[in-house]
């Protein structure tokens, strides 16, 4: 059995229909289900055929409605979804065909391909190198999907459509909600599942279509990539950051919204942190493109909307 579970905040419904629809056309002959985790309380949620909606009542992030949704799933395999990813027809099986070789992978990804019909370098992967940055991307260059090493070891796959084996999931603890809202939460998984002797793979005969960062503006994307690497190191590289991640509370149910009192808290420091930080960076960046356009000698006002 497979659950696909989308993460949204609903704020492109022709999108996540596009996404769905992809879904439902998947041809199989396992059993899937379908689960949207609707994250904007604010939205009201369309009606969707044959799609289980859980509504947590806030946003809980990317990691942390995988997650949720996790928790009242009963299968042995979760498809991480997108709200900006359509996937072929074939790419379940393709992707389970993979988790069924002999070196029994807990996480297998997709590829999606560029115009030319290659994989785009430095697109679904990488190894983290012994300091905690990214020492090289996978595939190290763009590369015809058929000359795809599968072998290829790495750290991390890309989370979009990447299927996961529950077993390991729960093993290592799911996804880390502390990397909010999105970006490197991927990262972070796959190195804990490599980390405690799992295998990670990509799936060139599985197929994609990725709006990258469909769902993520521009500036915001630009600073959670710094935030939150930097987040990763602290939590995994202790020793070479002289710092940790924060800790978190106890479990406590919560049974009115389905959300336990520690997620709350913790969706909510990582959401204060992440808003704070984005003010600052945010304020770096007006602060800087002001100064570019002054030493241009240009008169035209600033764009406060950039």
């Amino acid at each position: 059995d497979v659950v696909a579970v989308i993460p949204t905040l609903g704020v492109n419904i022709a999108r996540l229909h596009e996404s769905v629809s992809s879904l439902v056309r998947t041809d199989t002959t396992c059993r899937l289900a379908l689960i949207i985790v609707w994250n904007d309380p604010r939205q009201p949620v369309p009606k969707f055929d044959e799609v289980t909606v859980l509504e947590p009542g806030m946003n809980l992030g990317f990691p942390g409605a995988l997650n949720h949704a996790r928790r009242r799933i009963d299968a042995e395999f979760l498809w991480v979804m997108q709200d900006d990813v359509r996937v072929a027809p074939d790419c379940l099986d393709n992707l389970l065909r993979r988790m069924s070789a002999p070196d029994r992978p807990a996480l297998v990804a997709p590829v999606y391909l560029d115009p030319d019909g290659l994989i785009p370098g430095q697109s679904r992967g990488g190894i983290v190198g012994p300091d905690g940055k990214m020492e090289s991307r996978i595939p190290a260059e763009s590369i015809a999907p058929e000359y795809f090493d599968r072998r290829q070891r790495m750290d991390w796959v890309a989370s979009s459509g990447s299927l996961a084996r529950l077993s390991a999931w729960d093993s290592v603890g799911g996804w880390d909600p502390d990397f909010y809202p999105v970006i490197w939460s991927d990262v972070d998984f796959g190195f804990r599942l490599t980390r405690a002797g799992f295998v990670v793979a990509l799936e060139p005969d599985a197929r994609i279509e990725h709006d990258i960062n469909g769902s993520t503006p521009s500036l915001l994307a630009h600073h959670l990539f710094a935030r939150n690497g930097e987040r990763f190191r602290f939590k995994n590289f202790p020793a070479e950051t002289a710092g940790d991640s924060l800790p978190t509370d106890g479990d406590r149910p919560d049974a009115n919204i389905g959300v336990d009192d520690a997620q709350a808290r913790q969706v909510a420091r990582a959401a204060g942190l992440a808003l704070l930080d984005f003010a600052a960076y945010a304020s770096a960046a007006w602060q800087h493109q002001e100064r570019k356009i002054r030493s241009m000698g240009v008169n035209a006002p600033v764009d406060e909307g950039q």
